[in-house]
């Protein structure tokens, strides 16, 4: 049993659904195993304008996201709508009768409870023809109707996740080891930038690239950056580092023949290697086709989970990581039995998909030259220095692969 972590950033936080899965074996073709159709549901518009007789609606009482569903268990019908819209609500039932209608009550609807009971053969009827039948909510003040909408059969979907990723040359990707060394890859504008001190790991950087993801239904959709948000992870102030997994772009197409083309590959990378995985199903048949492209059929594979990872190698070494400028503070503890007092430094680097980082840090004393004074995998490291002269830090980062990036020096610190 395998677990999959999806990640997204919500307003700089990180979000974290496991998905308990069944991994498939990748590239063996063979037929989908068709599942049992989801129940029915229905999506409905609320708007008072649809009331009838025209104009006797409750104003303000709109809502494009009201949906009717079967819950799964047999006789149990359950809704939900923007209820707030509405603060003297009476009640809320199904009708039966075509828009610019008005029919008898079918189903009586619980607040914000399912209705339990209702016959079958009324539900049978209702999946039977959606558009015959409205959803309404009534009011003490608007008691024939505050708001009403016809009902739109919504066809099952499933999620379809892209990921991609930066790797250094030879990356061994049937390792799993070597794959940790593969960093996250975000739009241009759309990454992290850290706050002063914060060290990120897992990040390759920012790239332009591109995905078409085409389904069922005339489904048809590429990448857009607007649709986005920044890239995913996850930030420990105690420790300034920063985690990043892959940020997957996610679709929703219905269950049936998908494809995926990259249409823009990450800026100076080459396609090395792609992994399929379908969490929920087995014996699910996908394959390959030129420049990357990926088909998987999911005919009938109602509980699929589709995750398609792109690794692209970077030519020569990926870009070395970015140091930012050390700061320089008075630290806590007690002077030395030398006079030297201790001083806090605080720094950190991006880095670019080659590993972990660690810290060169070099001293200059009133202007001389500079002296290695320490060599760590913190962000933050304290050294002792004597009071009545002037320093200046510098520091570079260095990542697995040997890229280092430039020496950034700190502001001159006296005290």
């Amino acid at each position: 049993m395998d677990t999959s972590f999806r990640m997204v950033r919500l307003g700089g936080l990180l979000a974290v659904a496991a998905m308990a899965a069944s991994a498939i074996t990748v590239g063996v073709p063979a037929r989908a195993l068709a599942d049992s159709p989801p129940p029915p549901n229905f999506s409905v518009s609320l708007s008072p304008d649809n009331v009838v007789p025209a104009g006797t609606g409750q104003p303000g009482t709109d809502d494009p996201y009201a949906g009717v569903y079967e819950s799964g268990t047999a006789g149990e019908v359950c809704w939900f709508a923007n209820t707030g819209l509405v603060p003297d609500i009476t009640s809320a039932g199904i009708y039966q009768g075509d828009a610019g209608s008005v029919g008898a009550l079918v189903v009586d609807l619980p607040f914000f409870h399912c209705a339990e009971g209702v016959d079958q053969a009324t539900i049978d009827a209702i999946a039977a023809n959606p558009g015959g039948y409205y959803l309404q909510v009534n009011s003490s003040s608007h008691p024939a109707g505050a708001s009403r909408g016809q009902l739109v059969y919504t066809p099952p979907t499933i999620a379809f996740d892209v990921a991609t990723w930066i790797c250094p040359p030879g990356t061994n990707f049937k390792s799993a080891k070597s794959l940790a060394n593969c960093g996250d890859v975000s739009l241009p504008g759309q990454g992290f930038q850290p706050n002063l001190g914060m060290t990120s790991t897992n990040f390759a950087g920012e790239f332009s690239f591109d995905y078409r993801v085409q389904g069922p239904a005339g489904f048809d959709q590429t990448i857009s950056q607007a649709a986005l948000g920044g890239a995913g992870g996850l930030c420990d102030p105690s420790t300034l580092i920063c985690q990043y997994g892959p940020f997957p772009y996610e679709w929703y197409p219905q269950p049936g023949l998908i494809t995926i083309q990259p249409l823009v590959a990450p800026a100076g990378a080459t396609l090395a290697h792609l992994s399929v995985t379908v969490y929920n199903e087995t014996h699910i048949h996908w394959k390959r086709g030129p420049h990357g492209q990926v088909s998987v059929d999911l005919t009938g594979a109602y509980n699929a989970q589709p995750v398609v990872n792109y690794y692209y190698v970077a030519p020569g070494k990926v870009t070395p990581p970015t140091e930012i400028q050390p700061t320089v503070t008075l630290g806590p503890g007690r002077p030395a039995a030398s006079g030297a007092v201790p001083l806090s430094l605080q720094f950190g680097a991006l880095e670019r998909g080659n590993g972990p980082i660690h810290y060169e840090l070099k001293a200059q004393r009133d202007g001389g030259a500079f002296e290695s004074v320490a060599n760590t995998k913190s962000p933050i490291a304290t050294v002792y220095e004597k009071p009545g002269h002037t320093y200046v830090f510098e520091v570079r980062a260095v990542d697995d692969s040997g890229a280092t990036s430039s020496w950034v020096s700190s502001d001159p610190f006296g005290f």
